[in-house]
């Protein structure tokens, strides 16, 4: 299962819910990805992501 996420725009902070695993390091770049891209379109500086329920699998 890849990584799937919803991102919300608050008042001063953008908030991102993201779940599911990296299956491969193209699914971990699409994410950093549209978290970037939606920081930058709503103006938002602070970005928080709650990754709890993201499982882990790719490796150094």
């Amino acid at each position: 299962m890849a990584i799937t996420y919803e991102i919300y725009p608050k008042k001063d902070l953008l908030f991102v819910v993201a779940k599911g695993q990296d299956d491969s390091i193209n699914d971990v770049i699409n994410y950093t990805d549209s978290v970037i891209q939606a920081a930058l379109k709503y103006n938002l500086r602070s970005i928080l992501c709650d990754e709890t329920q993201l499982i882990y699998k790719l490796g150094v």
